[in-house]
């Protein structure tokens, strides 16, 4: 039985192409079908993490409040402020350090000797916190010394 060229041609355009044309979709509908199970999940999962953040955050920011009310009558000794803050710091392990601050940026107390010596008045962060009045967190990310990286959390009170 021969098979001519006309046969094979038809052959390959009613079932060839037409097959090749079906697995591809269907291929591409796995994969997409796929690809939004993963952003699903992947979007449950940050959720979460956010979730825990804004929990964090909220927990730092009381802390923070109950402190600035703590420091209020204290304001004028600078001595008495340092050992609150010293005493929150070692409690308190969520805090890479604690620093007060004057009005113009300048530090009045903090919990080690890092930025006595440092004027961080004109710090993008610092002016950010001044100008605003409000708590700010800040992009910048500081390295302690013994490596860690942190972020600034800022408030004015």
């Amino acid at each position: 039985m021969k098979i001519t060229t006309q046969k094979k041609i038809s052959y390959i355009v009613i079932v060839v192409i037409p097959i090749m044309i079906t697995a591809v979709l269907f291929f591409n509908y796995q994969i997409n079908k796929e690809e939004a199970k993963n952003k699903a999940h992947a979007e449950w999962v940050a959720s979460i993490h956010q979730k825990q953040w804004d929990s964090y955050i909220n927990k730092v920011v009381s802390s923070l409040n109950i402190l600035s009310l703590s420091i209020q009558p204290n304001i004028d000794t600078p001595n008495e402020m340092d050992s609150l803050l010293k005493k929150v710091f070692t409690n308190e392990h969520i805090y890479g350090g604690l620093f007060l601050l004057d009005s113009k940026g300048k530090t009045i107390a903090g919990v080690n000797d890092t930025y006595d010596s440092i004027d961080i008045s004109e710090e993008d962060y610092i002016l950010e916190v001044i100008n605003s009045k409000d708590l700010v967190i800040s992009n910048r990310e500081e390295v302690l010394s013994n490596g860690q990286k942190v972020s600034v959390l800022q408030c004015q009170y």
